[in-house]
């Protein structure tokens, strides 16, 4: 009985009927009081509150859950801290995340807390509080896997230390980890060479020296899910696919609910795609679709399911993929051109060249801010037009594609010029 209400309360919370979901779970906790589900009904109660802008009440029920119920109670006191913070009430906040760290130090979220309380530090625009409190926390509990919350800290410090002050950010996460090394202190050393790793160009010697020891160093057992994925995605960008699917696949077995499991999938399935593992590759993509639907990565996860279809010989069902993603009115303009230009590429291998030749120019026409993407449908076009007997029109999108000054970087426009010197019109390009 007091399951079956809860229940109840939970589906229409789920439904967004906020007003009856209040209702109906505070009707169980006043008849089922001390029940297994009353903890999590106050989180509940206190989010519908929050919905319907009862903040007042919805902080009155955070603040009643039991700590017994370690994870509905912090994640009540979080709420009420970030609560206190759209209320910019900065002062209050810092002393409420600060009540949680001194009465709450082992918890797992203690890191997470203290971050909050630099954020409250540096809105109060007092950043060399903010910079001391991080670096004692990351210096006192550095060295403790389980406190995932530590690489806000350094996500945190990063931002406090822009332009010129950057290098002496570098240089105490240089002594950290040599530090760290010495006392042979891995996850401390881990933390210092990721965060190193963050604080420099992707294209750096030191920013690639970084990663590759963190990759070293990294136990997917026991370290952050965020900093794995971070590194798997390194190793798989250098071309190590080996060490990056260890990663990945060390990621999924031991945080199998972490929010970078679709980091994982989406990694392994490029993976298996450039071994030639399509049917492998597949599945993962399907395991990603079926677990994390709503991933900012659904869209890449997409994208490569309908190229290995294709390559499969799966034209249609390719082509209904990308069809979806045109179609979707939220997704990025960057995702759409990618759609609309592998939807060429498959009609022009199915043989409907003039299809194709409308899909290249929708490319340049509507999306022109992607210029490898511009550059590449124009030339496509011109010789899916020359391969037609269409010459004068391929003359035409030739010469336009050659004339482009800000497509000058890429090799399409000499290419462009070739090709009209090929066909009688160079000394009009």
């Amino acid at each position: 009985r007091p399951d079956s209400v809860f229940r109840r309360a939970f589906s229409m919370f789920s439904l967004a009927d906020y007003a009856t979901a209040n209702a109906e779970l505070r009707a169980y906790l006043e008849a089922y009081s001390g029940d297994r589900y009353n903890d999590e009904a106050r989180l509940l109660l206190g989010d519908g509150l929050f919905a319907l802008g009862e903040l007042d009440a919805g902080i009155a029920s955070y603040r009643s859950i039991r700590p017994v119920s370690t994870r509905f109670f912090e994640d009540g006191w979080f709420k009420v801290g970030k609560a206190i913070k759209l209320q910019r009430q900065f002062g209050e906040m810092r002393e409420h995340f600060a009540d949680f760290v001194e009465t709450y130090p082992a918890s797992n979220r203690m890191a997470e807390a203290v971050y909050w309380i630099g954020w409250a530090h540096k809105a109060e625009g007092d950043e060399a509080a903010a910079q001391e409190i991080y670096w004692a926390t990351i210096g006192a509990h550095g060295r403790r896997p389980e406190l995932f919350g530590i690489a806000d800290l350094f996500d945190g410090l990063r931002k406090l230390y822009p332009g010129d002050k950057r290098a002496g950010y570098r240089a105490r996460l240089a002594a950290l980890a040599t530090e760290a090394l010495a006392a042979e202190e891995a996850t401390l050393e881990l933390h210092a060479q990721w965060a190193a790793a963050q604080s420099w160009a992707p294209e750096s010697v030191d920013h690639r020296v970084c990663f590759i020891r963190a990759a070293e160093l990294c136990d997917p057992e026991t370290h952050n899910p965020r900093i794995i994925a971070d590194c798997a995605d390194y190793l798989f960008g250098a071309g190590d696919h080996d060490g990056a699917d260890s990663l990945y696949a060390g990621l999924r077995k031991w945080n199998p609910r972490a929010v970078e499991r679709d980091r994982s999938l989406l990694g392994r399935a490029r993976i298996a795609k450039l071994a030639g593992r399509s049917d492998v590759a597949l599945d993962l993509l399907a395991q990603f679709e079926n677990e994390v639907p709503y991933s900012p990565r659904l869209a890449d996860a997409q994208l490569l399911r309908a190229e290995l279809l294709a390559a499969s010989g799966q034209r249609d069902e390719a082509l209904a993929v990308l069809t979806s993603l045109l179609e979707d009115k939220v997704l990025s303009s960057a995702t759409k051109a990618q759609a609309l230009f592998r939807s060429a590429e498959i009609l022009a291998a199915g043989g409907e060249g003039m299809k194709a030749t409308a899909y290249f120019e929708r490319v340049y026409v509507a999306y022109g801010k992607y210029r490898d993407l511009v550059a590449r449908s124009y030339l496509r076009r011109g010789e899916l037009l020359a391969g037609m007997g269409r010459r004068e029109q391929a003359v035409e999108v030739y010469r336009e594609l050659a004339e482009r000054d800000d497509l000058a970087a890429f090799p399409e426009p000499g290419e462009a010029r070739r090709r009209l010197l090929e066909m009688g019109e160079g000394d009009d390009a």
